[in-house]
């Protein structure tokens, strides 16, 4: 995941911006943002992110008041407005977080694959 937020009193540097930092094709986790999921899903789908990419919102995390979204980057100004997390919220975005059919949308790591032969481990193959 890279980390970042949006602009908002404080400017964030050139190479900082959301629209760059998506280009890596790294997951994202915004902070300091929640007010603006709006903004940050239209700079994102203008950036060429898809908006069928999974995306997640924790308000108030470890509070009595958390709520929780998980679903689509397009769906996410709808349902962080209709559920009121407007601050104190992290969102995330990106194949990190895996598809609705339980997969993750990207290859596992061959170091890890049971096949794959470590200094720990040898391969079933």
């Amino acid at each position: 995941f890279v980390i970042t937020r949006m602009k908002g009193r404080t400017d964030v540097p050139d190479g900082e911006k959301i629209e760059e930092l998506v280009k890596t094709g790294a997951s994202v986790a915004v902070y300091l943002s929640a007010g603006m999921t709006k903004e940050l899903t239209e700079r994102l789908m203008a950036a060429g992110i898809d908006g069928d990419t999974p995306a997640a919102m924790v308000y108030k995390c470890s509070w009595k008041e958390e709520k929780r979204y998980a679903g689509t980057l397009k769906e996410l100004p709808e349902a962080a407005e209709r559920e009121g997390m407007d601050r104190s919220a992290v969102i995330l975005i990106g194949q990190a977080l895996g598809q609705s059919d339980g997969s993750t949308g990207y290859d596992r790591s061959k170091l890890y694959d049971p096949s794959f032969t470590t200094g720990y481990r040898k391969g079933d193959r």
